[in-house]
């Protein structure tokens, strides 16, 4: 069952956004609950993987580079917020610009 739905799941996630596009008074309402939603999306799509997707994706060089990028920029986002919380906002330049720097380069990959 589970399978069958998140074989759709593009298809389900184009049709919920163009009604919810079309028609944000039906969806206004459930504003507080997006967090949990997502939370379900997130636990459904990784019920969906096994061991073997895990090791597949090793093996691909690019794969595992993709995911290294990634990984980066969401530290590099989260370096620059906490700097910003928590310390004098000049304490943020370096972070944004190694950021820009490495954003940058990896583009060039």
């Amino acid at each position: 069952m589970i399978s069958q739905f998140n074989t759709f799941f593009p298809l389900w996630a184009i049709v919920f956004s163009t009604m919810a596009y079309l028609y944000p008074q039906f969806f206004s309402s459930l504003s507080h609950t997006i967090t949990y939603l997502l939370m379900a999306i997130m636990l459904f799509m990784g019920m969906t993987l096994s061991s073997s997707d895990f090791l597949r994706a090793l093996k691909r060089p690019k794969i595992c580079q993709t995911v290294a990028i990634e990984v980066g920029m969401q530290n590099s986002g989260l370096a620059v917020a906490l700097a910003l919380k928590y310390f004098p906002p000049i304490s943020a330049l370096p972070e944004a610009l190694l950021a820009s720097y490495r954003n940058q380069k990896k583009s060039n990959i």
